[in-house]
This record gives C-alpha cells, structure tokens and sequence, in this order.
C-alpha cells in the first residue's frame, strides 16, 4: 500500500511556531507530527510514504531524517 503525506502548506495560523519550520515538522510530546502519521501508516502496513514538500521542505526532512525510522 502508498500513501501521500500532505506537508506543503504554509502553517500561517500556526504562527510563531511555523516561523522555522512547517506544520508537519512542529514537535509534539517529543516527536514531529508528520512522524506520528507516518507512524499510524506503517502500523496499517503502509510501506511506501510520499511526503508532498513546498514551503520550507527541509525542515520536514529533517524532521523525518531518511525514512528508516
């Protein structure tokens, strides 16, 4: 099974936490929220993830590092 990861927006009612990073990228309890969807998607045997990136992308990867998590 794919799934896609929608992190492209800019997070403006997020702000000040979005002013370094995107939503997706933002810790929660100690972990980047896009990690506890990707999370959520391999526990229901989900194997490929494509995270969409447009503002501001590096902060999402690293925020995920390289997916072997």
């Amino acid at each position: 099974m794919r799934a896609m990861i929608l992190a492209a927006g800019y997070g403006t009612r997020l702000w000040p936490l979005t002013v370094d990073r995107t939503k997706p990228a933002i810790p929660f309890l100690g972990k980047p929220l896009a990690g506890y969807v990707a999370e959520y998607l391999s526990r229901y045997g989900c194997r490929e993830v494509i995270v969409n990136l447009h503002h501001r992308p590096e902060s999402v990867r690293k925020a995920l590092g390289d997916g072997s998590r």
